[in-house]
């Protein structure tokens, strides 16, 4: 039998052991989260970005934050703009799995290598049993007073005494309760119930005020049929946004096909090699000035960081403000519509196309621009740059040491496939049906979800 020693050096991260004792969680799923576990807190987490630290690739990656998500170790959180359109994804990073996931409540012998809960160590701990209900005071962007989620197994289980336990009386629907707390009608009784004075990032309600909590119940029958007709749209939903996030594996997929040099359908076949400074000028952005900061009101001067990057395009409606005087130091750091721009430092890739709203917008130093393009089509440039040929060049072209970045000059030096102007029209004519299916798609889930927010606001008044 083979023995591993450790070799350990001073470059220590300290972290909690339960994710690394969790059976349920796979290998890569553990490896993952004790990676992430070691970023800095000011980390810019993305999947690109992630993807970027290991050999494992973008899929494998997102494969494993979704086993991550589904045992609570990972909470995320879609954001919106004013519109009510999908931006960005917020993830938040646990060491211990949430109670708002069906896994974090697990049963203690599928949890650790032996009980932890017994007759001469149960004190302080609680025992709960299927259909109990478990409430987090800890706030988060997700559940700003907290999640409440409801135990599903049917084995018993232990919870940390940081935790309020509870369970429905007899007339209650223990699936309508679980409903009625995912969504925000108790939210108001906690703001208003709740003491004063607590820490910021914990709720701080006594049990006797919680369990006092009013709550309108229907009749049995009643809270059985709106229980069921939210389980089926959540059902819906569920399956809307697998469809979505087949289409971009597709379009992923795609996107290796046609830059590979095998396949009838490869685009490098007639292509021909140009480094990137040879086809646009690339151009940095550039820091607020030291002592600078964004202004606490509206200007008309706006300014785009790397958290204003969305899937294709910037989220507009997140963009913050400098003064004139800042913006008067920095002019000559702006984006033209059209441009593409670039993350050079943290997440590494990222890409997004400038709109005509955004003509003049400063630009962050931790972005570079990609402008005044020469014989090459601006939106086949930004597909080439997603791609995996350009990406794995990102990869290689990293600093080691520190916060990983990416220089201007390495970008320049790039060498990208440019086929011809007809070759590059037809390409990215496919990609933009995609994108606009995908889109379409994406449409679809931001009505389910804004319906199924809807009804929960009007069913539990």
């Amino acid at each position: 039998m083979g023995v591993f020693r450790v070799n350990k050096n001073k470059n220590y991260t300290v972290m909690s052991n339960v994710h690394l004792r969790d059976k349920a969680l796979p290998l890569k799923a553990k490896g993952l989260l004790s990676l992430m576990l070691s970023l800095p807190e000011d980390w810019d987490y993305s999947m690109r970005g992630l993807a970027k630290l290991s050999a494992d690739g973008l899929d494998s990656t997102r494969a494993a934050v979704k086993a991550l998500e589904r045992s609570g170790y990972v909470v995320r959180r879609q954001l919106y703009d004013s519109r009510g359109r999908f931006s960005n994804n917020e993830y938040t990073v646990f060491e211990i799995p949430q109670p708002s996931s069906p896994s974090s409540d697990l049963p203690q012998r599928e949890y650790f290598d032996k009980d932890i809960a017994n007759s001469d160590n149960t004190s302080g701990y609680y025992i709960i049993e299927e259909n109990d209900f478990v409430y987090n005071p800890r706030k988060s962007a997700d559940a700003p007073y907290g999640p409440i989620s409801r135990y599903k197994y049917a084995e018993a289980g232990i919870v940390s005494p940081l935790y309020l336990c509870f369970r429905a009386k007899k007339e209650i629907n223990p699936s309508f309760f679980e409903w009625y707390f995912r969504s925000s009608a108790w939210h108001r009784y906690v703001y208003m119930s709740g003491d004063s004075g607590a820490r910021h990032d914990r709720v701080s309600i006594k049990d006797d005020t919680f369990f006092a909590m009013p709550i309108n119940l229907p009749s049995a029958h009643e809270q059985e049929h709106i229980a069921s007709f939210l389980e089926r749209i959540d059902q819906r939903i569920e399956k809307q946004r697998a469809l979505v996030e087949s289409l971009k594996k597709y379009k992923r997929g795609l996107l290796r096909t046609v830059f590979s040099e095998k396949g009838s359908h490869s685009l490098l076949h007639d292509a021909v090699s140009h480094r990137i400074d040879e086809v646009c000028d690339v151009l940095s952005g550039k820091r607020i000035p030291k002592g600078e900061t964004f202004s606490p009101r509206p200007t008309e001067y706006r300014y785009i960081t790397v958290s204003d990057m969305g899937e294709k395009y910037i989220s507009s409606d997140t963009l913050q403000f400098i003064t004139s005087h800042t913006e008067k130091q920095i002019t000559r750091y702006k984006v033209r519509n059209g441009d593409i721009i670039i993350s050079v430092a943290g997440t590494l890739g990222k890409l997004n196309i400038i709109t005509p709203d955004l003509d003049g917008v400063n630009l962050t130093e931790n972005c570079d621009r990609f402008t005044n393009f020469r014989g090459i089509n601006p939106e086949y440039l930004y597909h080439v740059l997603s791609s995996d040929l350009i990406q794995s060049q990102i990869e290689a072209s990293k600093t080691k040491n520190g916060q990983p970045k990416l220089a201007l000059e390495r970008i320049r030096n790039f060498v990208v496939p440019v086929p011809h102007q007809i070759r590059q029209e037809q390409f990215v004519g496919v990609m933009n049906s995609i994108d606009k299916y995908i889109a379409s798609q994406q449409a679809v889930l931001d009505r389910c979800c804004k319906a199924r927010a809807g009804l929960q606001q009007q069913l539990f008044i």
